[in-house]
């Protein structure tokens, strides 16, 4: 699967650019206490907002939705999506609903695309007859895979992820996909290595 061949190739020299980083990452540890206020502080602007413009939000995306069920759960997706956020971003929202909008709107974007891997997959396993059907947990592990394929791809910019995909899936060299995407060699070197950096950032 090109997500073990994805994770095998992480090697040595890429390890070694971002493990300092993610090193320093952990090593800058924060006051508990200050950060339990700071949590428990975005936690009641959270609900403030909930209890104000829950309603308003599901009933938007129910217009956008064939299932008040979805609209109910991407409503609760948008305010934990929210809630993850820092306390002084949440503090500065001025226009709740426009700021609830925006996160809703890339939630139902991700819904869709979602939606439109899940019916390719299906369609995918249907084809492949009887003789080589999976069992219902190495369906629902395979679909989970790649959801989650998707997701850290769709998220590289789209030069590096057309040249992850041109080495990993059609095997082409570097030189060949330097003249594919009309770059230098050492270019397309630069994107399959923060390919990778992305990949091992994604697992952590």
């Amino acid at each position: 699967m090109i997500w073990l061949r994805i994770m095998t190739k992480l090697d040595a020299a890429v390890l070694d650019s971002v493990m300092p980083d993610y090193a320093k990452l952990h090593a800058q540890k924060p006051d508990s206490g200050k950060l339990h206020s700071q949590t428990l502080h975005s936690q009641r602007l959270v609900q403030t907002m909930y209890e104000a413009h829950h309603g308003w939000l599901q009933s938007w995306l129910n217009k956008r939705l064939s299932s008040r069920d979805t609209a109910a759960d991407l409503a609760q997706d948008t305010f934990v999506s929210v809630l993850k956020h820092p306390t002084d971003t949440i503090s500065a929202i001025h226009e709740p609903r426009a700021y609830l909008t925006t996160i809703a709107k890339r939630i139902l974007c991700n819904y869709y695309q979602r939606q439109s891997l899940e019916s390719a997959y299906l369609q995918a396993l249907g084809d492949l007859g009887t003789a080589h059907a999976l069992s219902a947990e190495d369906q629902v592990i395979l679909l989970q895979t790649l959801h989650d394929i998707d997701q850290m791809l769709g998220s590289l910019p789209h030069k590096t992820r057309l040249a992850f995909l041109l080495l990993h899936l059609e095997h082409m060299k570097y030189a060949e996909i330097a003249s594919e995407l009309q770059v230098s060699e050492r270019t397309v070197k630069r994107y399959i290595a923060s390919a990778y950096e992305h990949c091992l950032h994604f697992m952590l």
